[in-house]
């Protein structure tokens, strides 16, 4: 879970860059959190 909030408070913190992203390293990016996600729900 920790490494979820630290991923999600990059992303925050970083928005404003995140956002000037192209779409398809972005998508990227969103799907890496997606699977962190369901690796550490798996896993609890």
């Amino acid at each position: 879970m920790k490494l979820v909030t630290q991923i999600e408070q990059h992303t925050g913190l970083n928005q404003w860059y995140v956002t000037g992203l192209n779409e398809t390293l972005a998508f990227f990016l969103i799907s890496i959190v997606a699977k962190i996600e369901k690796i550490c729900k798996t896993s609890a």
